[in-house]
């Protein structure tokens, strides 16, 4: 229930305190820029667009670049069908399917490692993203719908077999497969990797004394029995917290899919040497632009695995000698660099969501999309939160300290311990620590309840309050305007603009928040008091 509408401090927006029967929910806007760790690349990419519009092929806050991105879709009907046959082996029948077979449907993309019991809490966020922005687009006359990529292919097991939890004394406990997987040292795909036991019982633990701990540990143990593969757990999980979006899970290592993707890879293994030039170029036009290179490339690095006998093997040899595997190119694995212009050859993609990672991945990229399939989506930043229960906001009250204290706390304590320290900054910094060290588990319960109807049911106030200044200027804020993806709620002031959807949790309650206006397409980092 929306109980009153407020301006922010220092950047302005709408914000809603909710109560469900339980819950009360308390969001705060804080610029990406003033979290530790914000890389120079994202922070111009959020803010200062026209800086690093040479590395992207659309302005994701340019109303009209979703329509154009659209529009410069050039999908086969062929394989669209192929595509759609293969995602209903994988999902089953559903609405969302039956859209995307039509002509002309395009696809929200968005994707993650299939971390154990769903990784990090943004798996979620990135879910939500997707989801919402394919239901505005839709609403708007293009019709859309998410797809989630499941990146079964990586084969870093190490970052993916373990999960993050807090345990009854909201302590960060780490919950991590027993033992390591046999693989004799090779490289294997993490989503073929079989669980003989997932630590299921280890977080059920974990999780007692929390709200709806027995309905959570239940739905973990249907996704994760013994024997189940990574890949199909994490699949499991998430079709059950968030099939009423009407998310689609695509499985790359599916070998109907590789057939499907196979003359892509095939022309790529043909172009190798002009494709690692273009990348070589890139990298040194980001580095003089005063930028980071996500993916180091050298000119050894191979673009390339080959997937054998259930090994991703790194293929080493002369780029003009990759040709020789054209015959083979449903068996030959991307890089991280390639995988995404494979992927959005598989599917009819408008709009890419992801993280300052894969938004990087994607500045180097752009050459690639160019010389492979000649279009590239909207690139979009997934929606980032900071949870605080109420134990974290207790000591921030108790030292009168506010979220920006917090994130000031976490910056000077990510890049250098401090010789003598204030009183209050053990106690901001603890509040730190529990509230950005939290996994998807919290996330869940009530999720697949209020968190649901809020989505689909959501509805604006009548009239809004009147307007205040910003409490770190003394500037009014400028009128809201609609958004072009048609927001639940947009305002702009000093270049910053947010839309809102709400959704609850066990522990905390996360909101979804996002903007597309031309003059301050802005998505802010949420910090959420419950």
């Amino acid at each position: 229930m929306v109980s009153r509408i407020f301006h922010a401090a220092a950047v302005i927006c709408y914000s809603w305190t909710v109560r469900t029967s339980t819950l009360t929910m308390e969001p705060a806007c804080i610029r990406h820029t003033e979290l530790p760790g914000t890389s120079r690349l994202f922070a111009d990419f959020t803010y200062h667009f026209d800086r690093v519009a040479r590395f992207y092929r659309h302005d994701p806050h340019n109303p009209a670049s979703l329509i154009a991105a659209a529009r410069e879709l050039d999908y086969p009907e062929e394989r669209r069908q192929a595509i759609v046959r293969n995602l209903a082996a994988q999902n089953g029948q559903s609405e969302s399917l039956s859209r995307l077979a039509q002509p002309g449907t395009v696809a929200v993309v968005t994707g993650q490692q299939v971390g154990l019991f769903s990784g990090p809490a943004y798996t979620i966020y990135k879910a939500l993203t997707a989801a919402r922005l394919a239901s505005e687009l839709t609403a708007r006359g293009i019709q859309a719908v998410p797809v989630f990529w499941l990146a079964t292919e990586d084969h870093d097991f190490d970052e993916v077999n373990h999960a993050w939890v807090f345990d009854a004394s909201r302590t960060p406990v780490q919950v991590r497969v027993d033992g390591r997987v046999d693989s004799n040292g090779r490289q294997r795909p993490v989503g073929g990797i079989t669980l003989d036991r997932p630590p299921v019982n280890e977080l059920t633990r974990s999780l007692d004394g929390f709200p709806h701990a027995e309905e959570l540990a239940a739905v973990v143990k249907e996704a994760y029995p013994s024997g189940v593969t990574m890949g199909a757990g994490f699949r499991a999980l998430l079709a059950k917290l968030l099939g009423r979006l009407g998310i689609l899970f695509l499985d790359p290592l599916d070998p109907a899919v590789r057939e499907i993707g196979a003359p892509l890879v095939a022309e790529a293994l043909s172009a190798a040497p002009e494709l690692k030039a273009r990348l070589l170029q890139r990298n040194r036009d980001l580095a003089d632009a005063g930028y980071h290179a996500q993916v180091h490339l050298e000119e050894k690095t191979s673009l390339f695995f080959l997937l054998e006998k259930g090994e991703r093997i790194p293929l080493r040899r002369k780029d003009s000698e990759f040709s020789e595997l054209r015959d083979r190119a449903a068996e030959v694995s991307p890089n991280a660099l390639l995988r995404p212009v494979m992927q959005d050859y598989l599917l009819p993609t408008a709009a890419y969501i992801g993280g300052p990672a894969e938004l990087a991945y994607l500045a180097q990229a752009q050459v690639l999309y160019d010389r492979l399939l000649g279009r590239m989506p909207v690139a979009i930043a997934r929606t980032g939160f900071t949870l605080l229960d109420s134990r974290a906001t207790k000591l921030l009250d108790r030292y009168k300290l506010r979220s920006r204290s917090l994130t000031l706390w976490c910056r000077i304590r990510s890049s250098a311990p401090l010789r003598i320290r204030p009183r209050s900054s053990s106690a901001a910094w603890t509040a730190c620590a529990r509230s950005w060290r939290v996994s998807t588990i919290h996330s869940w319960p009530l999720l697949t309840r209020a968190g649901r109807r809020l989505f689909t049911n959501f509805k604006k106030p009548a009239a809004r309050p009147p307007a205040k200044s910003c409490a770190a200027t003394s500037a009014p804020p400028r009128t809201p305007t609609t958004s072009p993806v048609s927001c639940i709620r947009t305002a702009t002031c000093r270049n910053a603009s947010i839309r809102s959807f709400l959704f609850s949790r066990s522990m905390a309650s996360t909101w979804w928040t996002g903007c597309t206006n031309r003059s301050s397409s802005i998505v802010d980092h949420r910090v959420i008091t419950v």
